[in-house]
């Protein structure tokens, strides 16, 4: 039996989770539509079989099963997608740049530069996790699920211990500290996708509308920061939209690249003129009144063609790339140099100006960018999960 992607032509793997159009080829029968699992990954099926040999497919319209020569499948070695790591790697040089330009509020440059990155780089963001998401089995899908909220665990006792000057409550434990939220919110939302049943994820555009009704409604709800399920509800749009995109292509001709350089140089009109439209950008808090909503639906309208056009203008080099792969790292220490960087200035006296924004940045993205080649870096984002793979097994 053959596997290939009608979009690309191309033979694919049973580890990738792609909703585009599969077909299937045995012995001589033609098979696409409907969505099966195989070996514990989820594919697209659909049509009669009359023999598959050697395992169970169980599907969400149809059970076969059958016997199969396991020899006769061809899955090439699953390769990383360069591109899509090195466009990872600069989505956290703004998310980055994003999280230093708004501590210095007193520089014009620095508002600017923070209101337009805003606009598009969570959004995008969330688009690719939900591009990497995939519905798992139950033992798999909390092993995954470990290796985000372990850090989030961890990261948070450490960053409230140290530098939450706040008194201790309950509501205090269940905010994530600074930008952890994210952490949460992505289980959350990969949570969201393994509960809901295929039959209503086969139906795109119902969950699709839903998902951008919910995003837009979530600001009338009296959620905030609290678990992060303010931004969890606001952002859910972009995690599905990721998800039904998986296995289409993402990027656009190479002729296409000076067209997106301009639309994204034009789009600084609005954090320049009207600035007033963009509303909240961290989309943490419900909204203050009905003119909220109106700001959020234009900042998420006006998201997805800047999310396009900066995908697209993502140089991909060899070394990028390698970074794209530690965006967790990456994600974590940042908050901490920034809270540590912004708390010495204060002691030294500085004052804020683009020129301190500049250096403060450069100086964090080459810090993490060197500490990439220490070898505990990779693993130091889960360090439980590290230190019991190195711990001997008692028999």
């Amino acid at each position: 039996m053959i596997i290939t992607d009608r979009a690309f032509g191309n033979r694919c793997q049973s580890s990738c989770l792609l909703h585009s159009d599969w077909v299937f080829q045995a012995n001589g029968k033609t098979l696409q539509g409907y969505q099966i699992m195989f070996y514990g990954y989820y594919l697209r099926y659909s049509g009669k079989c009359t023999i598959f040999v050697g395992m169970t497919l169980a599907a969400s319209r149809a059970s076969i099963s059958g016997i199969c020569n396991h020899k006769s499948f061809h899955f090439p070695d699953m390769q990383r997608n360069s591109r899509i790591d090195s466009l990872k790697y600069w989505l956290m040089i703004l998310v980055i740049a994003g999280h230093v330009f708004p501590k210095f509020r007193d520089s014009g440059i620095c508002m600017v530069l923070y209101k337009w990155i805003f606009i598009f780089h969570m959004p995008l963001f969330i688009f690719i996790s939900g591009y990497f998401s995939r519905k798992k089995s139950g033992k798999e899908f909390w092993a995954s699920s470990w290796k985000i909220l372990e850090p989030l665990i961890i990261f948070h006792l450490i960053g409230c211990a140290l530098f939450d000057s706040g008194p201790f409550t309950i509501a205090s434990l269940l905010t994530p500290w600074y930008v952890l939220w994210y952490l949460l919110s992505l289980f959350f939302w990969r949570l969201m996708l393994q509960i809901i049943p295929d039959t209503i994820l086969s139906h795109v555009r119902l969950v699709m509308i839903c998902s951008c009704v919910i995003g837009i409604a979530a600001g009338f709800m009296p959620f905030d920061k609290c678990l992060s399920l303010q931004r969890t509800l606001a952002f859910v749009p972009f995690f599905f939209a990721g998800y039904y995109m998986r296995g289409k292509h993402l990027f656009l001709p190479d002729k296409y690249k000076p067209l997106c350089v301009l639309f994204l140089v034009a789009t600084f009109i609005v954090p320049i003129f009207f600035p007033s439209c963009l509303g909240d950008l961290k989309r943490a808090n419900p909204y203050d009144g009905i003119v909220d909503m109106y700001d959020r639906v234009f900042t998420f309208g006006l998201s997805i063609p800047m999310s396009v056009a900066f995908m697209n203008i993502c140089p991909n080099f060899a070394w990028t790339a390698q970074q794209g792969r530690y965006t967790m790292q990456y994600y974590i220490y940042h908050a901490f140099m920034i809270t540590i960087l912004m708390a010495f200035a204060e002691k030294m006296g500085w004052a804020a100006s683009f020129p301190l924004a500049m250096i403060y940045f450069v100086l964090i993205v080459a810090v993490l960018g060197i500490s990439s080649y220490l070898p505990f870096f990779s693993k130091s984002a889960n360090p439980i999960s590290e230190l019991r793979k190195h711990t001997p097994s008692q028999k």
